[in-house]
Parts: C-alpha cells; structure tokens; sequence
C-alpha cells in the first residue's frame, strides 16, 4: 500500500476510532442501565407479588386450622360434623370444596360444595362429583405422613374442566384423631393481582417447585427454563435466557417460602436496547460524516509527505548501489528535512567508512597468512605430544603385561629350585654334585632375578596406593570387570566353561584398578577348578545403599573331580581377599559346595560417595 494511501487511512482511523469507541461504549453502558433499571423494576414486581401470595397462603392456612381445631371432630357424630363443615365452607370465601377425611383418604362426613345447578350468591363456581373425586385425590396425604410435625400441605394446583383459573387443594392436620381437613381453594384472589402487574410485552407468572405454571400465560417463561428458574430459595435478577422460540429475555424471580413456589417476572430483551439502537443509529450518522471528513484531510496532507519521501528512496536506492557521497536536499525545517540532512551525513560517513573498511582489510589478510602459520605449527607440536602418551601408554600396558608375567613365574621357579635343591641334597653333595642339577639350580636362579628385576620395574612405575581410601580415584567396577572377562575369556573357553557379564547400571568404587583387577583376575582363575565341564559362570553386579557387590553364579560345581587344583586354590581366595580388605571390602562365599549344585561368591565393596 502506498504511502498516501496509508496516510489516508491512519488519519481516517484517528478521527473515526474515539468516535466509534465512544459510541459502542454508549451503547453498552446504555444497554446495561436500561437492563439494570428492568432488572430492579422486575426484582421488586417479583418480591411484592411473592410476598402478596405467601402472606394470602398464610392467611388461609391459619384461619382453617383455626376453624378447623375450634371443635373436637373426633368426638361428634355424623351429622355435628357435616354442619361443622358447612361453617368451614361458608366462612372461608374462597373455598370450592370442604371434606373430611383419615389419614388414608376415607371420608369421615359428606363433602360439602356448591352442586352443579344451585344458585349461588357468593359467585363461587358449582363442582361436579368428578370435580370433587379428582379434589380429594390431589390432597397431600402421603405427605403429611410422611411428615408427622407437618400441620399443613399443599397439592398441585390444577385448572378444573370448563374453567380458566387453577384450584388449590390443600389438607391440614386436625388435633387427636379428628383427620384430616381437606379445602380445595379457588385462587381468583391471586389471578387478579397477576393480571394487575401484566403489562405491553411483559409477564407475569406463579409457578409450582417442578416449574409448572399456576398463574400467568405467554409465551416466554417457556418449559425448557422454567424447571431450571423454579423453586430457588433466595431472589434472583437480570436472568438472561432465550426461548424455545429464539427470543431472548430477561427475567427476576422471588421465592414464596410458606408454598415452595416461585414468582417469575419475565420480559423481552429488546425493550431494554431501545435507547442503545437510538445512540448506535447516531454514531453511524457522525461516524459517516467524520469519514468524509478524514479522507479528505489525508488527501491533503498525504501530498505535503509523499514528494520528499520519493526523493529520500531515490537517494537511499543509489546508497544501496555503492555509490556513497549522494546528497538529498530539501528546503524547510520540519522533520522531513531533519530526515534528509541525517541521509546526507549517513552517505558521508559510509563512504569514509569504505575507505577504511579496505585498509582494514589488507590489514586481516596479512594476519590470515600469519595465523595459519601458527596453527600449522601447533599442530604438528601436538601430533608430537600425542606420539609420545601414546608410546608412554604402551610402555605402561608393558609394565603391566610383565608384573603379571612375574607374579606368576615366581610359583613355579621357587618349586622348580627346591626340587633342584632336594635332590642334590639327595646326592650329598651341596657345593658340588650332578653338572645337570648345577646348571638347572642356575638357569632357575637367573630366571628368578629376571623376574624380580621386572617385578620391581613395573611396581616403580605404579603409584602406591594412598592411606586415607578418600584419596583413592573413582573405579567403575563394572567396567574393570568386563577388562578381566576379556582376558580370562579365552582360558575358561579351553575347559570347556562360558563367562559372561550381564548388562547393569555403573558400580563406583574407590581404589587402586590394578589390584581389583587381579583380586578379580585370582578368584575366576579359582573357580575355573570348581566348575564343572560345560559349566557357565555368569557375573552380576548390582549397588544397594552404601555397598556395591559383584556376585560370580557357578551353575555346576565339582570341588571332589580337581580336588588337586581345589587345595591348591586357597593362595587364589587369600590374595582375593586381601586386596578386598585394603579397600574396605570382604569376599561371601557359600557355606557348602556340594557336587553338580549352583553355588554363588560374592565381592562388596564400599560404594564411592559424590
């Protein structure tokens, strides 16, 4: 969109948004007092005829069961009883009907009303014996039973055939075993006050607590809201809902306490937007007006903006082409030409900025070469030190190799010259003797020193293990364990025996890696003797609490079959456990091992602490 368009539109929006905001905030604020204002004028129309209608119930329940608690029924007869009755019947007006009856509904005396055809001068309306049968099955009587405190009830109002006003029925509880007192109540009283409040759209209406209406008609307290607007206990306004017919209303209801009932004032929602549509239809005629308005300022002004703003991206589009120094003049001293002259200084300064961007640039090349150089040179001094670890890693992988190597040799030389010695022994003659012997004891000897000679090379290589063990490196043992498989694996295969290292979570300890290793080293080479052929010895580590353990399940052992090589195991279990006791642990080993069982030993170390 172009700049005069939009200039067009920002100063259209300035001027018509206070005014459309203004106007939609009339409106609501409009639309809400005129709803408030019906609010209230229908809260106090609901309060007034809920109070008329409790009071007019109050009333009529406590002149009957005074009438009716003025003689002791139960004590007269029949007759005494029909004329009390009849007294009821005359003196309460607005009795349809008047009977007596137990608490299970069967008549004690004849029921009393106005028969069809008798004149009448009161204006009471004649029943019929269905209307009297249907009358004495609508009293209450269950409740009343069902509520032994209870003095009165009423039943469900119901417009009698051929009539247009409801009749209430209603049962009270007379002292003793007088019965029950049953009046069937014309509400002529109550529809005329109903019809009283009944205005041009609004309506007026009484309904039971199921939400049935008993006064009132219209179209607008419809069935679908009246069982939700019934029966609430405390005063309610501003009800919004819509009808079945799709109008929307709004309504106030007040409670009758004394009846369970609900006064419901209800009237449409469009009588209250009246004064909104009258201030909406004037913000759309000044908003119409200020819109013609605006347009033709913002084509005005627009054309005071947009010629410098052409000449400002003319300068700026050969800026962008690399041709620094161009120069935008524009005469006056608004910020326009405030904008064109910071134009001017920034073509200026790019172009001293270029000249110095070059030099800078020879300037980077030269440091390129010198730099890379350098790297050239650090490289090769690192290929160099990385030459060197790893030649220092073999040699130790070699010292290692031969420390093994001599800890192994010296059993077998020391046996081999104390068999020499025996035997020359034999001959009698230590100084001298059998050549042979001689130079075996020799050649024994010498290999002897050889292996002290790498024994105590490769211990000058190694580091004494610390005496405080919180001094001792973090060791994962698992990992030692799968070095020492690796290099056993191959000698337990030849006898026939499978090794294997179940997968686990890491277990850190503390100490020195070359002894656990052949603590670990020492005790698989023992129990390769006290396996059976086609044995399997699976290795399974696991931490608890401050103790890792490395348990080592022989699925067969057979300690009777190699009984030479199982006696001579126990220098394997002692060296095991020793280097275990330096690092604060112990071997388990199983109480009995019996031929062709499973047995388990187990190595637990003290856990590495964070």
């Amino acid at each position: 969109m172009r700049l005069r368009a939009r200039l067009v539109l920002i100063i259209a929006a300035a001027s018509l948004g206070p005014l459309v905001l203004l106007g939609v905030g009339a409106t609501r604020v409009s639309t809400r007092l005129m709803e408030e204002r019906a609010g209230e004028v229908q809260a106090s129309t609901a309060q007034g005829l809920a109070l008329f209608v409790d009071t007019w119930v109050d009333l009529q329940v406590a002149a009957l069961l005074r009438q009716g608690r003025t003689f002791d029924l139960a004590a007269l007869d029949d007759e005494a009883r029909l004329q009390v009755l009849r007294l009821v019947y005359q003196q309460t007006p607005e009795a349809r009907a008047v009977a007596l009856v137990d608490a299970t509904g069967v008549e004690r005396a004849p029921g009393v009303y106005l028969g069809p055809g008798v004149a009448e001068t009161s204006g009471r309306a004649p029943v019929d014996a269905d209307h009297y049968a249907r009358f004495r099955r609508a009293l209450p009587l269950e409740r009343l039973r069902s509520e032994p405190t209870r003095a009165a009830a009423l039943g469900p109002a119901w417009v009698p055939e051929g009539e247009a006003r409801p009749v209430l029925p209603l049962a009270l509880r007379l002292p003793g075993d007088g019965g029950v007192l049953g009046v069937e109540l014309g509400l002529d009283d109550l529809s005329r006050a109903f019809e009283s409040e009944r205005s041009d759209g609004r309506e007026v209406s009484l309904l039971d607590a199921a939400g049935r209406r008993i006064l009132g008609e219209g179209n607008l307290a419809d069935p679908s809201a009246l069982s939700s607007l019934a029966g609430a206990a405390v005063n309610a306004s501003e009800i919004h809902y819509v009808t079945s017919a799709g109008e929307e209303v709004l309504a106030s209801t007040a409670p009758v306490p004394s009846a369970g009932w609900t006064v419901l004032v209800v009237e449409p929602l469009s009588l209250s937007e009246a004064a909104a549509r009258e201030i909406r239809t004037a913000t759309l005629y000044f908003g119409g007006v200020a819109a013609v308005l605006s347009i033709v300022l913002g084509v005005l002004y627009s054309r005071q903006i947009s010629g410098p703003v052409v000449q400002l991206k003319d300068g700026a589009l050969e800026v962008a082409e690399g041709r620094f120094g161009r120069r935008v003049e524009l005469a006056g001293s608004d910020e326009l030409t405030e904008l064109a002259r910071a134009f001017n200084f920034m073509s200026h300064r790019l172009a001293r900025n270029q000249e110095e961007l070059q030099r800078q640039q020879a300037e980077i090349e030269a440091f390129n070469v010198e730099l890379q150089a350098r790297v050239e040179e650090r490289t090769r001094e690192l290929r160099e030190a990385q030459a060197q670890l790893v030649q220092s890693a073999s040699l130790a992988a070699v010292g290692e190799l031969g420390a093994g190597l001599a800890h192994e040799l010296n059993n077998p030389l020391a046996g081999i010259l104390g068999l020499v010695q025996v035997l020359r022994a034999r001959e009698g003659s230590v100084g001298g003797g059998s050549p042979l012997l001689a130079t075996v004891e020799e050649q024994a000897r010498r290999c002897s020193d050889i292996v002290g000679q790498l024994l105590r090379l490769s211990e000058a290589g190694q580091a004494r293990a610390p005496v405080d063990r919180r001094e001792w490196d973090v060791v994962d043992l698992r990992e030692v364990t799968g070095d020492v498989v690796a290099l056993v694996g191959g000698a337990m295969r030849q006898r026939g025996l499978s090794l294997a290292l179940e997968e686990g979570e890491a277990l850190e300890v503390r100490g020195e890696r070359a002894e656990l290793a052949q603590a670990l080293t020492q005790l698989l080479t023992t129990l390769r003797a006290a396996a059976e052929d086609g044995a399997s010895l699976v290795l399974r580590g696991r931490a608890q609490g401050q103790e890792v353990s490395l348990e080592v399940a022989v699925s067969a052992v057979s300690p009777e079959g190699r009984s030479d090589d199982w006696k001579a195991s126990g220098l394997g279990f002692w060296a095991a456990r020793r280097t275990l006791a330096a690092h604060g642990g112990r071997l388990v080993q199983p109480a009995e091992l019996t031929s062709g069982s499973r047995a388990t030993w187990t190595l637990v170390l003290p856990r590495a602490e964070a």
